[in-house]
């Protein structure tokens, strides 16, 4: 099982790392700070994946194209 983290500023995904688990609770994953166990979407060329906090869900963000 893996946590997937966000920018904290731009909430754009970062990367993936292995959870762990609270040793108090069995079963319980420890979730980080800028991250969630919510795994982002299939990358797509021209968007960014970005965190959405408050609807819990991953989000695509259009690209600007540089000119």
């Amino acid at each position: 099982m893996y946590t997937f983290n966000f920018h904290p500023a731009t909430r754009e995904y970062v990367g993936a790392e292995p959870c762990e688990f609270d040793q108090l609770e069995p079963g319980r994953v420890i979730v980080p700070a800028w991250s969630t166990a919510k795994p982002p979407p299939p990358a797509k060329d021209g968007f960014a994946r970005v965190f959405n906090p408050a609807r819990d869900q991953w989000d695509y963000i259009a690209l600007e194209a540089s000119q």
